[in-house]
């Protein structure tokens, strides 16, 4: 931590931190919304998703496989860039199991 975050009180640590996990996910989204627009992923795929705000992208990844059906670059990088978030997360929680049990915590 910087020495200007030392001296920060702890509400605006956290509206920084905040801000910052805005600023990563937007530049994400915008890229994941443009490839749905350059594939017409799901509607030309021979699904329409009906649902909105959660549902709706939880449906997406459920229907996701279409997109390797015809896989073209663009879909192929579409099918990866929503899938990476998950394998990530998924990875990271592999990690910590591991680093938790060579640290002998796993009873």
């Amino acid at each position: 931590m910087s020495d200007a975050e030392e001296t920060d009180s702890p509400r605006k640590r956290e509206w920084k931190r905040t801000l910052r996990v805005i600023l990563y996910m937007l530049p994400w989204i915008a890229v994941w919304l443009w490839l749905k627009s350059q594939t017409g992923f799901p509607d030309r795929y021979g699904y329409h998703n009906g649902l909105h705000g959660k549902a709706g992208v939880f449906n997406e990844y459920i229907h996701s496989g279409l997109l390797l059906q015809r896989p073209g670059a663009v879909e192929i990088f579409l099918f990866t860039w929503m899938w990476a978030p998950v394998v990530g997360f998924i990875a990271w929680l592999a990690w910590a199991f591991i680093q938790d049990l060579q640290k002998g915590g796993g009873s």
